[in-house]
């Protein structure tokens, strides 16, 4: 099998990550274009292009179904809403620390740079235009946290544990974007309901008061506790986060079951980024905290960061669509 042949079979296989009807209509113009201009002898896409067909499959499957179904509507609805909700909460914890720190310790200065103003700010806005109904309005407000959370990568070189750090959070923030962007694309008209919060509103806004309770916590709080991100967390403050993640999947789980599904389905790939650091790169994160040399991240490296929480998205969408495909007798939307 000539180079060509082996390149061209391993891209067919990625595109069968898009749905049927899409491959039906567009594999062999996609084909084309991937092998235009391909430098002689390559046999394996480059981790940039396994990224970009990865992440275009999901948003195609993802946005047909929340285009085609009420139900998929009213959990990127329920994502956008409850996901701006718990993002405020986190950026708030990290300024409430700062603040509470400078009124407990009389020689500490807090320093608050401009984005970590910008993040709170943004997903508040976020919020107020969701409530307001203003879906195309609340996407560049989205995008402007999701970006607003990205300037502790300009310290990689330094300390590429930040990195790590705020991985999670930038999948969640970018989870986020994307639900308000299906739910501004999803047609002009409301659907039945939208005006209405969705149930488990409340449910989601209390966990995230005892977020934002928590970040004091760490600060008031002494005694012994758990390594997280750098930070020694008291166990009292961990007791606290666990209930305010009790509370929010009681939020979750008050919507209906096919909504709950698809909601669970879009926080996978959050859910996986967390473990993924802790397990996967615990070794170059004690590396970096022993030398005075950074060890970064290599290409195989920032490939999993990419492709495995989109993997078990997908994994997680399969998996829905076959389950709902069992109760119905005929294949989800």
């Amino acid at each position: 099998m000539t180079s060509e042949a082996m390149l061209e079979r391993r891209y067919r296989q990625l595109l069968r990550l898009y749905p049927r009807e899409h491959r039906r209509e567009y594999e062999e113009e996609m084909i084309g274009v991937l092998l235009a201009g391909v430098a002689p002898g390559r046999t394996r896409p480059g981790p940039r292009e396994v990224l970009d067909l990865v992440t275009s499959a999901l948003t195609v499957r993802w946005s047909r179904r929340a285009h085609s179904s009420g139900d998929g509507h009213r959990a990127a609805r329920a994502v956008q809403l409850f996901g701006a909700i718990l993002l405020l909460a986190v950026s708030l914890r990290r300024v409430v620390m700062g603040e509470v720190a400078a009124l407990r310790y009389a020689d500490f200065v807090p320093h608050v740079a401009a984005h970590e103003l910008v993040r709170p700010g943004a997903w508040a806005l976020v919020l107020l235009l969701v409530l307001a109904g203003w879906r195309w309005a609340a996407v560049p407000a989205a995008l402007a946290g999701l970006i607003a959370e990205v300037p502790p990568l300009a310290l990689y070189r330094d300390t590429p544990a930040r990195v790590l750090d705020v991985y999670w959070i930038l999948v969640a923030a970018a989870v986020v974007t994307l639900a308000g962007l299906l739910v501004a694309t999803a047609g002009r008209g409301r659907p039945a309901g939208e005006g209405r919060l969705p149930r488990g509103t409340a449910a989601v806004v209390s966990g995230g008061l005892l977020v934002v309770a928590g970040g004091a916590g760490s600060v008031l709080v002494g005694g012994s506790g758990l390594l997280l991100g750098g930070r020694l967390v008291p166990f009292p403050v961990l007791a606290l986060y666990a209930v305010a993640g009790l509370l929010v999947v009681v939020g979750v789980l008050r919507l209906p079951p096919p909504v709950v599904r698809r909601v669970v389905v879009a926080a996978v790939p959050v859910v996986v980024a967390w473990p993924l650091i802790r397990v996967g790169f615990g070794d170059l994160v004690a590396t970096n905290m022993r030398s005075a040399e950074p060890a970064l991240l290599g290409p195989v490296q920032w490939t999993a960061l990419a492709v495995v929480p989109l993997a078990a998205t997908w994994v997680a969408a399969t998996l829905n669509r076959r389950f709902e495909r069992s109760r119905t007798g005929s294949p989800s939307v």
